[in-house]
């Protein structure tokens, strides 16, 4: 999946600033000049922009997370059911539990105040329409990657299949910090790991980006292509691997070719060990790769 950054904290801070404006004086508009003159309305404005900011930023991290699971375009249905009821219906109902509490301190009752009749109905669309935003901005910042996702996957069918003519390399694809990338993962990814709960690949270029997929997942997807599974948080590509040796029963230590040794300096020398759940998998998928090179 797609992870975007979408760089607009300030934008986020202005639509707090609108909406708190606005909902202080939604209905009241013709007493504009009597309110800017009373403190109560400015005690009200505070409360409200705190609220207002709670919850755009609530939407915001949202939707990031959300794009890391289900993206616009590949799971329109899922995603439109999650953004609804996490960005719109959670959300009122936080600015309602924040607006009890605010009424209950001065003295009235959020049931019988009339907040359910004009101010709850207010929160809803504007809600809907930050969410519109994201759904919007989403499209936008990702449409580069579309486009050239779908060209790459032309040059994927014409370009990458393997010598017997019927496995085809899935691309690599996503989006981070809105620059899109693609890379063609037995030529350009050197290693796969799990860094916390998240999982990274690096490149021959020494690119380092992070991924929505579990490690599993990418073995699976790519064992075809060359990508081994050593050990429970790391893959490796079998094309810097020149072979193995035995250090006991449970442990094997992956020999790195020469000229890969500079772009994996900085990592120990047991990041790459083949470990015991992984022994008899590697040594098949290894020397099924040296016997096809050799033929």
């Amino acid at each position: 999946m797609e992870n975007v950054d979408y760089k607009n904290k300030p934008f986020l801070v202005m639509a707090a600033i609108a909406a708190a404006i606005y909902s202080c004086l939604h209905g009241r508009w013709s007493e504009i000049d009597i309110a800017i003159r009373s403190w109560r309305f400015y005690f009200a404005l505070i409360i409200s922009l705190f609220i207002a900011l709670v919850l755009v930023f609530f939407v915001h991290n949202t939707s990031i997370r959300l794009d890391a699971k289900y993206s616009w375009r590949n799971h329109f249905l899922e995603r439109v059911s999650y953004q609804i009821c996490l960005g719109i219906f959670v959300a009122a109902f936080i600015d309602f539990l924040f607006i009890s509490v605010y009424f209950l301190a001065i003295g009235q009752n959020v049931w019988y105040n009339g907040y359910f009749r004009s101010g709850l109905p207010v929160v809803m669309i504007l809600l809907f329409l930050l969410n519109c935003y994201y759904w919007i901005h989403y499209l936008m910042l990702t449409s580069k990657s579309k486009e050239f996702s779908s060209s790459s996957e032309e040059k994927q069918t014409e370009e990458m299949p393997s010598e017997d003519n019927s496995y085809v390399e899935p691309l690599l694809e996503g989006v981070y910090r809105g620059q899109s990338f693609c890379y063609r993962v037995s030529r350009d990814v050197l290693y796969f790991y799990r860094e916390e709960k998240f999982v990274r690949f690096v490149t021959m270029y020494d690119d380092n980006l992070p991924l929505a997929i579990t490690i599993e997942s990418l073995a699976d997807k790519y064992a075809e292509a060359g990508i081994y599974q050593v050990s429970r948080g790391v893959l490796i590509n079998c094309r810097i691997i020149e072979g193995y040796q035995s250090e006991s029963r449970d442990k094997l230590t992956i020999i790195i070719q020469q000229q890969y040794l500079s772009l994996i300096q900085n990592l120990s020398p047991d990041f790459f060990s083949v470990t015991k759940k992984y022994i008899e998998s590697f040594k098949k998928q290894f020397g099924e790769n040296k016997a096809g090179k050799q033929q």
